[in-house]
């Protein structure tokens, strides 16, 4: 998740699962009725394999991070024109998970040595190289999201523990190393922060699947206590102004406003979100798919959430994640395929007008 919003639905080991499981003016297309594409497609698309995150610095200035066919960690990269793959260290039996810039010479991107230490790379304009990360866990260490703010301001969350105990895990980088925060609100189901957004040093939001908490620059609070409903993204402009998809139960949005939250009513029918990306009060995308493997595209404009068209896709496609830099800009990213039948990566591109598969 980038520093726009998450999400995210749970990217780890929780996350996967649930994730694959779930199954202009406003209109409902059925991108399901398209075909089955063949072996080849234009551009990026060629790539087997998935996509968990997305991060957009600009028009020509774009990362996302998944796997590819072979299960190896993969990076793309925009440059205004095509994604191509960006070359990563050796680093066996890893993954990453999430990935989040400022500029076009500072990225950062996290996940895990097969779930038992915490993988954290940064990209400096020429390559990505690996930097040491905390790793308190004595079976599991695990990070799902990042936010970066600045070369020296970057924050990291995921989880620690052993099996079947684990707790919420909070990196934060100074610009010289990276450090654990304390969490004083420990989820006695066992807690695994999926999304993070930051602000500033004193405006940082995360959430796992349950709950959304906020960091004021000194201490951690719970702004929405776990419930039926599971938390698939976030999305933070400000202290006061703040969403939240939710999916299982109700399938809800909800907004923050400083003092409360408040459902925000969306158009029906309505399958589930994964994730939520804003870049102003008048200005958010939300992302997801109904159980028949249908995209959805919800944006708001200020006063309401709509349903957006989009392009035509494989019947089985998911999208995992959004990042919008602009009002004429966002990407969004998933896969298409089952598990019984891989498919490949979906790269979708909002060019403000309308999406396009990339």
């Amino acid at each position: 998740m980038d520093g726009n919003g998450t999400p995210r639905r749970l990217r780890g080991r929780l996350g996967r699962c649930s994730t694959l499981a779930a199954g202009g003016a406003a209109m409902i297309l059925t991108l399901g009725a398209a075909a089955a594409p063949s072996a080849h497609h234009d551009g990026i698309t060629n790539h087997a394999g998935m996509l968990f995150g997305v991060s957009a610095v600009s028009n020509s200035d774009a990362w996302a991070v998944g796997q590819d066919g072979e299960a190896r960690t993969m990076m793309l990269r925009w440059n205004g024109t095509n994604w191509a793959r960006s070359p990563l260290p050796r680093i066996p039996v890893s993954g990453l998970q999430a990935v989040s810039a400022t500029s076009s010479d500072d990225a950062w991107a996290v996940g895990a040595y097969g779930s038992e230490k915490t993988l954290v790379m940064r990209w400096d304009g020429t390559s990505w190289t690996k930097v040491a990360a905390p790793s308190p866990g004595t079976r599991i260490d695990d990070l799902n999201a990042v936010s970066a703010l600045s070369p020296s301001d970057v924050w990291a969350v995921g989880m620690f523990g052993t099996y079947g105990k684990y707790q919420d895990l909070v990196l934060h980088w100074n610009g010289r190393r990276w450090a654990q925060i304390p969490m004083p609100h420990p989820f006695a189901g066992g807690g695994e922060l999926a999304g993070v957004v930051a602000l500033s040093a004193n405006d940082v939001w995360a959430h796992d699947y349950g709950r959304v908490l906020h960091w004021n620059g000194t201490r951690w609070s719970v702004l929405l206590p776990p419930s039926a409903d599971e938390v698939t993204g976030l999305a933070a402009l400000s202290a006061t102004d703040a969403w939240v998809t939710t999916t299982n139960a109700r399938k809800m949005m909800l907004h923050w406003n400083g003092t409360s939250w408040a459902r925000s009513p969306l158009p029906k029918p309505l399958g589930g979100l994964q994730a939520v990306s804003a870049t102003s009060a008048d200005d958010a995308w939300a992302v997801g798919s109904y159980a028949s493997g249908v995209l959805q595209f919800l944006r708001w404009n200020g006063t309401r959430w709509t349903r957006m068209a989009g392009p035509a896709v494989p019947k089985s496609s998911s999208l995992d994640d959004v990042s919008a830099s602009s009002a004429s800009q966002a990407w969004a990213v998933g896969e298409y395929g089952t598990r019984t039948a891989p498919g490949g990566v979906i790269i979708l591109r909002w060019n403000g007008t309308s999406w396009t598969r990339s």
